[in-house]
């Protein structure tokens, strides 16, 4: 997933949050100036051999409203989730380190018959 491009979207669309209206579809939003219950943002109509189902437009608008707080929120808890790997993989880089000093001598490498070195070169 691009992150970042997600997150362009998210800062160029309509500010939030944005609100279903039905049934018919309808997704409005506040913009400044606009109606007290915000302005029409779009509608979700779908035609199917020539029947309307009020149904499905209902629930492509209500998913299409709540996407304008759900999407920034899981980027931020993907984010979150990224930088909290990060940390635990340098944390687990220098147990690494500090194991091969003390049960090899060194630093840097690994000891292919040690058991736990493999073991820690398969969680990273």
């Amino acid at each position: 997933m691009d992150t970042a491009a997600a997150k362009k979207r998210c800062e160029a669309a309509s500010k939030g949050p944005w609100a279903s209206e039905g049934p018919g579809g309808w997704v409005s939003g506040p913009i400044p100036g606009g109606r007290p219950n915000g302005e029409i943002i779009g509608r979700f109509r779908l035609e199917r051999t020539g029947l309307h189902y009020e149904q499905d437009d209902q629930a492509n608008a209500d998913f299409a409203a709540h996407a304008r707080t759900d999407l920034p929120a899981a980027l931020e808890a993907l984010e979150e989730a990224q930088r909290k790997n990060e940390r635990l993989k340098a944390a687990l880089e220098k147990a690494n380190r500090q194991h091969n000093w003390e049960t090899h001598g060194y630093y840097e490498g690994s000891e292919a018959d040690c058991l736990d070195c493999q073991r820690h070169a398969d969680v990273l």
